[in-house]
């Protein structure tokens, strides 16, 4: 079950000179171009610290572990990187312990710790008028410190964007995934509203919240992740009835992003022509996995807001199983690897981490259940998000020339 994802390579660029001839004018031009460090060729990031990095006295600490976890100081937090980022171009340092266990301290400072992927605001880009800003959040609930020493902290990745978001209409459950934004205190602009055939290169992520895919309404999403390298996010039995869509001519397609051979459906005769089914009632077992991977930065359980709705955990059909690339991070424990019963999983579309990659979640409404268990649920959603904000953002190649390019999404 816990198969080693390897989601991006890293090239190491030497030292090249180049010798350029123009033919027509027999002139010789030497271009000398010199490159130093270890330049991003993939879009995803491993599921570990990147690194350590020395982080300096007056820094801006944000303690997302404080228990007990609540909208204010689990959710607004997001908000706060949302509008640092989106507002003022600041960079933000995701914290991780890549050897912590479940709820464990991300690192100590000056007497406090920090646990649930901490974030951190450097202190070379705190001016008086994001110092203003960060008093703000804290008025609203946002917890954290200014550091007092400099202290070398693993830092998973720099948050400096988050990707556009469009959730999806066609079920008229949109206000679900919205109440998300609003409890983490991001305005409705960092998202819009449609159908998947609306989806373009201008999204970075495919939302939705129920609904009933069809491979006629719903068969844009094939490109959409492995064309564009876009993200999906899906909850409730829209999992197991798009994972079910397949195309009725060749070249056969089917939406089946993090199993072999598809899901058993929510309910009897519900996803096309297939006929495994599983009971609704979670089982009643659960066990958490992968404490240092992003998505599962977050305090306690989800298992509340997973009791509520058509689906509220996912099996793969007999014949079939999870792809040895997706995490199941939350298992029911009902049948053996690669066939756990899940409540959260994730991993690359069609086992290929070059492709965009697919989050399910169960249950109706992760704004239903006990607040700690939404403040942890919807907290998964805002990690994969920046998961997916790292994996669209810009990237430094280098094209034959030896000339830089940055090359982002086509809009």
């Amino acid at each position: 079950m816990k198969a080693s994802m390897k989601p991006g390579q890293r090239t190491r660029l030497t030292t090249k000179f180049i010798l350029i001839t123009a033919a027509s004018s027999a002139v010789f031009v030497i271009v000398f171009m010199i490159f130093f460090g270890y330049f991003n060729t993939g879009v995803r990031e491993e599921a570990k610290a990147s690194g350590t990095e020395t982080i300096s006295a007056g820094s801006f600490l944000v303690n997302t572990g404080v228990t007990p976890q609540t909208f204010a100081n689990g959710l607004l937090p997001y908000g706060m990187i949302y509008e640092l980022t989106n507002s003022y171009n600041i960079p933000v340092k995701w914290i991780i312990n890549p050897a912590k266990v479940k709820d464990g301290n991300d690192f100590w400072h000056n007497s406090v710790a920090y646990k649930g992927g901490s974030f951190v605001i450097p202190s070379e880009y705190i001016t008086p008028e994001i110092a203003s800003r960060i008093t703000h959040w804290q008025s609203q609930g946002v917890q954290g410190n200014y550091s007092v020493s400099s202290q070398s902290l693993p830092v998973y990745m720099e948050i400096t964007s988050f990707p556009l978001v469009m959730i999806d209409t066609l079920s008229l459950n949109d206000a679900i995934i919205a109440n998300y934004y609003t409890n983490a205190g991001i305005p409705s602009t960092a998202f819009s509203k449609g159908s998947p055939d609306q989806v373009n290169a201008c999204h970075d992520m495919w939302v939705n919240p129920h609904g009933d895919p069809t491979w006629a309404t719903h068969s844009y999403l094939f490109d959409f992740v492995t064309v564009q390298k876009s993200f999906i996010w899906m909850q409730c039995h829209a999992v197991s009835m798009m994972e079910s869509c397949r195309s009725a001519v060749a070249p056969i397609k089917q939406l089946n992003y993090l199993t072999n051979n598809g899901l058993q459906c929510y309910a009897s005769g519900k996803c096309q022509s297939n006929t495994e089914y599983h009971t609704r009632n979670l089982p009643g077992s659960y066990s958490y996995y992968y404490p240092a991977d992003p998505v599962m930065q977050f305090l306690g359980g989800v298992t509340s807001v997973a009791s509520g709705g058509s689906e509220r955990w996912f099996i793969p059909n007999s014949t079939g199983g999870w792809r040895t690339t997706t995490r199941r991070l939350i298992t029911t424990g009902t049948t053996p690897t690669p066939r756990e019963g899940v409540l959260m999983v994730y991993g690359p579309a069609y086992g290929d981490t070059t492709n965009g990659w697919v989050m399910y979640m169960g249950g109706h409404d992760m704004n239903a259940g006990t607040t700690a268990d939404m403040v942890a649920a919807q907290r998964s959603y805002f990690n994969f998000l920046l998961i997916a904000g790292k994996s669209k953002a810009p990237k430094v190649t280098a094209d034959v020339a030896g000339v830089i390019n940055a090359n982002a999404s086509d809009t």
